[in-house]
């Protein structure tokens, strides 16, 4: 290889108008490579696949691009990456996740900058690649010597969230080169209903809910008579059916109503009361008013707070309405499986563990009570089955206001 000028050194040899240059004697003969890399942490990636076989390395012509959580800007000043960027707006604007929550993971992914040091989040040569890159670099700073589960599991969460994003939504990874995935456990959220009830009371609700405009009567009727999540209800309006019973059907509706995408990630499909389809069908006639998710929500929050003040009752927020369908059901010995089928939980555990907790009154008849079935309202019949991630720096990563 004809050497033209060097611009810089880096540890394997030398960079070259932009490219880095691996120079490195092995095994007493001197190899002079290109790497084709543009930035270290693909350079370094590179220098790895060339120590395993020095003989027959080959820069992959279409090597796909570093995953970073930081780069640099054209000033040189080091901010949050793309790929960070497009993540939290993700997490905002279409998971539905609380400011709150978003603000949390701004603070996580500029602790993992700091720590993990520019490298490339592509582990090198799944699934042993991925392994390497679990024990070398993600579990050191989680587990130094004294720091309690508490101060990193929130930590640890966000890191499988990006990742599993990284996966699922851009598909920039494989589920194998996810070094998180099956191989980081982060310890289970203590449900917040185990030390304060999130169920709201039948009469306060009764005496708001005539005070809501009609809009937000319609949402909170789809709340509490389905138990959706707040996503749900929004995806609802913005691309759900109310259809009409197929010829034949025997469930006890009287119409089939579908959310397109559940929290679960999966389709869902119910048979409703009259009252429920007609709430459905204004809700989808009037659509998201062209409102993102969190602004949906916060909407309707603030029609809630103004009618429960109007009201003089407590505080009722859309998030409760899931838990108070839930533990209700639950409370008068509806069978776990029927509810989680209702709301597409994956599994009967979690409606067990975040629901049948404290926040179900004390009722001592439970234990003696034969599991009634599932009443008319809410339904429980899904018909569409679920379907087959310098900064020298604890700087935010501020990208979302």
């Amino acid at each position: 290889m004809a050497r033209g000028p060097m611009t810089r050194k880096w540890q394997a040899g030398y960079v070259r108008q932009g490219v880095f240059i691996i120079l490195k004697r092995v095994g007493g003969r001197l190899y002079e490579k290109s790497t084709r890399a543009t930035t270290e942490a693909g350079a370094l990636e590179q220098l790895r696949r060339f120590e395993k076989d020095p003989e027959r390395y080959t820069p992959s012509p279409d090597a796909p691009a570093p995953i970073l959580l930081v780069e640099k800007d054209v000033e040189g000043q080091l901010v949050a990456s793309r790929l960070v960027t497009e993540f939290l707006l993700w997490s905002r604007d279409e998971k539905g996740n609380t400011p709150e929550w978003v603000d949390k993971q701004q603070h996580a992914l500029a602790w993992w900058a700091d720590h993990l040091k520019g490298i490339d989040l592509r582990p090198y040569d799944p699934p042993e690649g991925a392994i390497t890159m679990l024990r070398d670099h993600i579990l050191p700073p989680l587990h130094r010597r004294g720091r309690k589960v508490g101060a990193w599991k929130h930590k640890a969460a966000v890191l499988k969230a990006f990742y599993g994003w990284l996966c699922t939504h851009k598909h920039l990874l494989t589920p194998a080169e996810d070094p998180c995935r099956g191989m980081l456990q982060v310890p289970a959220a203590k449900p917040a209903q185990w030390d304060d009830s999130k169920v709201i009371p039948a009469e306060n609700l009764a005496k708001a809910l005539p005070l809501l405009p009609q809009y937000e009567r319609d949402a909170v009727t789809i709340l509490s008579e389905l138990g959706f999540h707040v996503t749900e209800a929004y995806r609802f309006a913005q691309n759900g059916e109310v259809k009409p019973l197929r010829p034949g059907y025997t469930g006890h509706g009287a119409a089939l109503l579908s959310c397109p995408v559940t929290k679960s990630g999966a389709p869902l499909t119910l048979d409703v009361s009259a009252a429920v389809a007609e709430a459905g069908r204004r809700l989808r006639a009037e659509g998201t008013r062209g409102m993102t998710m969190i602004g949906w929500h916060n909407a309707l929050a603030r029609a809630l707070r103004t009618a429960c003040a109007r009201a003089k009752v407590g505080t009722i927020r859309p998030g409760n309405f899931r838990h108070t369908v839930l533990t209700d059901g639950i409370e008068r010995g509806v069978a776990p499986g029927a509810l989680s089928a209702m709301v597409n939980h994956r599994s009967v555990r979690t409606t067990m563990r975040f629901y049948a907790t404290l926040a179900v009154r004390p009722n001592p008849m439970l234990k003696a009570a034969t599991p009634a079935p599932v009443p008319p309202s809410p339904p429980t019949t899904p018909t569409t089955p679920p379907s087959s991630n310098e900064v020298g720096t604890r700087r935010r990563l501020a990208v979302v206001k």
